[in-house]
C-alpha cells in the first residue's frame, strides 16, 4: 500500500465516513486498553478495517457472545 493511501486510511474523518457508508445495523464499540479511549463503528467491516484485522474475527466474537434470545451480552466487549 502506498504511503499516502496508508495515511489517508488512518485519519478519523475517513474512518467515520467509511463506517457510516457500511452501516449494517450492528454497531461495534472498540476500546483501546492503553489509552482507555473507545470508538464506535457503524459496521463490522469498518471496525475490522480500522483494527487491520479480518472481519470474520469480529463476527466470530459476536457469535460466541450472543445470549440465547439473539441479543449480545453487554458484559463482554471487544477490547
Amino acid at each position: 500500500m502506498s504511503e499516502a493511501k496508508n495515511l489517508l486510511i488512518q485519519t478519523h474523518g475517513y474512518l467515520d465516513k467509511m463506517s457510516l457508508a457500511q452501516s449494517s445495523g450492528i454497531k461495534v464499540e472498540v476500546t483501546d486498553l492503553e489509552t482507555k479511549s473507545s470508538t464506535t463503528y457503524n459496521a463490522i467491516r469498518a471496525a475490522a478495517k480500522a483494527l487491520d484485522i479480518d472481519k470474520r474475527y469480529i463476527e466470530h466474537y459476536i457469535h460466541l457472545n450472543q445470549l440465547p434470545d439473539g441479543r449480545n451480552d453487554k458484559t463482554t466487549g471487544i477490547t
